[in-house]
């Protein structure tokens, strides 16, 4: 998983090889007339949060930053969302569910 942030910063995860679906979690998310899924991972004391999302008259996809719950980076997707997230790959991977809940910013 990649993602890069404005200027030279990017962030890979995990830093070699794959992650052990253990080290991920993960929910979807049910709107009016639609819906939305995330993958959720912790990364030096950051939870990184990656969503995808659609309802009437919106599509969101991106990545939100958070130290002790509070927001320290937000990136927006931009253009055609393409995502491959949701209950078919958290039951194919075994990815736990998250326990936390998450509201698309």
């Amino acid at each position: 998983m990649r993602y890069l942030e404005s200027g030279p910063a990017a962030v890979t995860w995990p830093a070699s090889g794959a992650a052990r679906s253990t080290e991920l979690r993960s929910g979807s998310l049910m709107y009016s007339g639609g819906g939305g899924a995330y993958l959720r991972f912790d990364r030096e004391g950051h939870t990184h949060t990656v969503y995808t999302g659609i309802g009437r008259g919106w599509e969101k996809a991106g990545v939100l930053v958070e130290e002790n719950g509070r927001t320290v980076r937000e990136l927006t997707c931009t253009g055609e969302v393409t995502s491959l997230i949701g209950p078919a790959l958290f039951e194919r991977a075994a990815i736990p569910a998250d326990e936390a809940g998450f509201e698309i910013p």
